[in-house]
């Protein structure tokens, strides 16, 4: 047993060096006695981590139009799932920003880089599910309904104790960070509601069903990123959608400059899933290039020019 500054840490557990209560986390007064607690400094540490963001895509816009009451209504439960679902999976949820929240797993605890991962990527899947059921509740009630954008990269960054000793929180730092609230702002370009990195795609690609999006540079980068969507997680006798492995030869062949033969692919990809905005967009371009072939140095690389 350990005393730091008006905590106690009793067997892993904080608590009030006053009277021994349980503090829950990040409280600033001991609930049971009003003790002030201190924010126990911590060192910066280089950790690896996998980062989520989320944001509802659109909000303000379609707030505007709707009785802040009904927009209260609205939000809060959808917070409060969402953080459950986040939490449920491991995930720290760091914090809210106006629409957005981020959350990691393996800047405080880990179940090592694979399963943090894994469980990162199963939080965006089951926030999906849970914005489908809480969609279908608001429209029958007339209330408005929410759309999400969520971004998850894994790497390296800096985990330590940010602010003053009035006001200090564990935060995170640095590029893995960024990079992920970066893949949330991009699936409004993209037209998918999830994009994940060739970081994360690399360590959960055996327990989901992904698909390729793009290599992308994202505005303010200097070099290319595989982005990728995830589809659905791999279950028992789960199968791949039956257009899936087209899509990904007509990628393949587009990179190759093989542009006539990507058409073909996408062409008989968009019978299976029309109006599939990636599959357009990816035929439209083919066609374009074939007809007038670009020069050798030629890049598939998207160079984004806004987040």
């Amino acid at each position: 047993m350990s005393r730091t500054a008006g905590r106690l840490i009793v067997a892993g557990m904080e608590a009030c060096w006053a009277c021994q209560a349980e503090l829950p986390s990040g409280a600033r007064f001991c609930p049971a006695c009003g003790t002030r607690v201190q924010v126990r400094r911590v060192g910066e540490e280089r950790k690896v981590v996998t980062v989520l963001f989320a944001d509802l895509v659109d909000s303000t816009a379609r707030a505007d139009r709707r009785d802040p009451e009904d927009v209260r209504a609205t939000l809060i439960p959808f917070y409060e799932r969402m953080r459950a679902v986040l939490e449920r999976f491991g995930g720290q949820v760091e914090k809210f920003i106006g629409d957005a929240v981020m959350a990691q797993w393996g800047g405080i605890t880990t179940s090592g880089e694979k399963e943090d991962a894994v469980n990162a990527v199963r939080a965006a899947v089951q926030m999906r599910a849970e914005l489908v059921d809480l969609n279908k509740v608001w429209i029958e009630q007339g209330r408005l309904d929410l759309k999400i954008g969520i971004g998850i990269n894994h790497g390296e960054a800096i985990v330590g104790n940010l602010g003053s000793e009035a006001k200090s929180e564990i935060s995170l730092i640095g590029d893995a960070v960024n990079t992920a609230s970066r893949f949330e702002g991009m699936t409004k370009l993209y037209h998918v509601d999830l994009i994940i990195g060739e970081n994360v795609a690399a360590l959960v690609r055996d327990r989901f069903i992904i698909r390729t999006i793009a290599q992308s540079q994202p505005k303010g980068t200097l070099k290319s990123i595989e982005i990728f969507t995830v589809l659905s997680e791999r279950t028992n006798g789960s199968a791949e959608p039956a257009w899936l492995a087209s899509y990904e030869e007509g990628v393949t062949l587009y990179r190759g400059r093989e542009f006539a033969k990507a058409a073909e692919r996408f062409e008989s990809v968009l019978t299976n899933i029309p109006n599939d905005w990636l599959c357009e967009s990816y035929l439209a371009e083919s066609r374009k290039l074939a007809a007038n072939p670009p020069p050798p140095d030629w890049s598939p690389v998207d160079v984004l020019t806004s987040k």
